[in-house]
């Protein structure tokens, strides 16, 4: 997944370990690319994580996990439920208002 995000921003490749932060990480890839950088050439991560979550919501990402292998089968259980009956009376509701129904 990080290879495919990688391709969306054209950063190279970056590896994971237990020593560098890979979000960290990611983010001063985008802002060297984007040129969002700061006095002495330091990464601007804020302004990097606002170009992500505006390419996110904007469509340019189009996943971070996996879908769904299938769609869940949801049972389709249908009934009458009698007690609320009386509360969609259109005759009730039209006869308690203003509103009258001229024949």
């Amino acid at each position: 997944m990080l290879k495919d995000l990688a391709d969306v921003y054209g950063i190279p490749e970056f590896t994971v370990s237990e020593y560098i932060d890979s979000t960290t990480e990611f983010l001063v890839q985008v802002a060297r690319k984007r040129g969002r950088l700061g006095r002495g050439g330091i990464p601007l991560l804020e302004s990097a994580g606002k170009i992500v979550l505006n390419d996110w919501s904007l469509g340019k990402i189009k996943w971070w996990c996996e879908p769904p292998a299938a769609p869940v089968d949801i049972a389709d259980e249908k009934a009458v439920v009698s007690e609320w009956a009386e509360a969609f009376d259109i005759d009730a509701l039209l006869k308690d208002g203003d509103i009258e129904m001229k024949e």
